[in-house]
């Protein structure tokens, strides 16, 4: 590199000299197409970004095709390096062009399976912790399985048996409901379970959520289900900091890059939930059956159609299912702007319920989020609205229109595409009525 050469070449050929010294190192053993750094390039051309809506509520679920695994190990060394220059940086763009990265890069995953138990605490309803275990198996590129045990009162013991069962193969989805004897079977698609940290080794929608709400710092290390990690504090930033979690705190596996642990505090660092992997074991072999679920004999089979798009009675029990399961309170639209379909609701204890509407041009056209209101503070900027006698707050952004409301101690946020109007979103939002359990 000549000396006259800007600041920002001699930064890009440093972290290419990282990253291709990485590659001689560490992945001898991998085959890769003489052409690897070239494809590696067009992998990092400019993409279009998605609008802040739909990169925050999709941005944790898994990528629909996988990257060529030569491209893996590389693409996440990008990643990783990028999130540390950029945090020790404060998201700052011109840092070694790791924002732009972190923009441009589809992760990969970085193993082919993995298997471990997850523990979360979390303290809603009240101030009486809960926790819960779930045992997770993963195979690339979309096989999963989830076995939840809980919640249960307090910081630790017996979870009791196994309450809930989820299993994909990437083209079917089962979810059987041990207390309610009942199996729901749909498309993959159709479960509509955006992938969290803890799911699978994604990163790119882990750092997507940190370049568009947070900055943060690289704190230090530590060991999580004995792997060394890194320890990334996170504060949220900017005109969405009233929505989403003020603070938190990821342990991030410094060999696999895989998210150990989160904790989430409020503005005040009150702890407002947490989970961990206590142990973990990667590239195991898997058998098949794991990722297959046999209805027990006895159990209630509801069938859901083959576009993955639920029907009013399906959706009515799939509702009553999850206003059974969240420890806090539900509600749905009795209206819906004409020409917008319902898709599957879905309840993560670390992400809330969310529904969302397809138009046949737009499958986001719509979407209700839910969380307890100790989750994320109640918005304070945007126009006041009245929602069945109770105060909203109203803005519009470039891409949505959205009314943020607090009922009965559930936070609600409505979003609706421009393509719609103000109107139809507060008909949207004064529909809204509690489902019963």
């Amino acid at each position: 590199m000549k000396r006259d050469e800007p600041a920002d070449a001699r930064k890009s050929q440093s972290l290419e000299q990282q990253l291709q010294a990485y590659y001689r190192d560490e992945l001898r053993h991998v085959r890769t197409p003489n052409d690897f750094w070239s494809r590696l390039e067009d992998r990092l051309e400019p993409q279009a970004p998605l609008p802040w809506h739909r990169r925050i509520l999709t941005a944790l679920r898994p990528t629909a095709r996988p990257l060529p695994r030569y491209l893996a190990p590389a693409l996440a060394i990008v990643l990783v390096l990028a999130l540390l220059a950029t945090l020790s940086n404060v998201l700052a763009p011109a840092s070694v062009n790791a924002a732009e990265l972190i923009q441009r890069a589809q992760a990969a995953l970085t193993v082919a399976t993995f298997e471990g138990t997850i523990v979360f605490v979390s303290q809603f309803p009240t101030d009486q912790p809960l926790h819960s275990e779930q045992r997770v198996w993963f195979r690339a590129p979309k096989d999963r399985r989830f076995e939840i045990r809980g919640p249960v009162p307090g910081l630790e013991g017996d979870t009791g048996p196994v309450r809930d069962m989820i299993v994909t193969d990437g083209a079917t989805a089962w979810h059987y409901s041990v207390d309610q004897q009942r199996v729901l079977v749909s498309t993959a698609q159709g479960l509509d379970r955006g992938a969290t940290a803890f799911d699978v080794a994604n990163l790119e929608g882990v750092f997507a959520t940190i370049k568009q709400a947070y900055q943060g710092t690289v704190r230090g290390s530590d060991r999580i289900a004995g792997r060394d990690s890194y320890i990334v504090d996170l504060t949220a930033t900017g005109d969405r900091a009233d929505q989403i979690v003020p603070q938190m705190t990821l342990w991030i596996d410094k060999a696999t890059f895989v998210v150990l642990a989160t904790e989430d505090r409020d503005a005040r660092g009150r702890l407002l939930r947490s989970w961990k992997y206590t142990d973990i074991r990667y590239n195991v072999q898997l058998a098949d059956s794991l990722f297959e679920l046999q209805p027990p004999a006895g159990a209630e089979i509801v069938n859901l159609s083959t576009s993955g798009l639920p029907s009013e009675a399906e959706l009515a029990t799939l509702w009553q299912g999850i206003a059974q399961s969240a420890p806090f309170s539900i509600f749905r639209p009795t209206y819906v702007p004409a020409g917008l379909t319902a898709r599957q609701p879905s309840y993560d204890p670390a992400l809330g319920v969310v529904q969302g509407f397809q138009s046949a041009s737009n499958p986001t056209a719509l979407s209700i989020t839910q969380q307890p209101a100790a989750m994320a503070q109640a918005a304070a900027e945007g126009e006041t609205v009245d929602i069945q006698g109770a105060p909203g707050r109203y803005r519009e952004t470039a891409d949505v229109y959205e009314v943020v409301i607090e009922r009965n101690g559930t936070l609600i946020i409505v979003q609706i595409a421009k393509e719609q109007s103000r109107d139809e979103l507060l008909k949207v939002a004064r529909s809204l009525t509690p489902v019963g359990r």
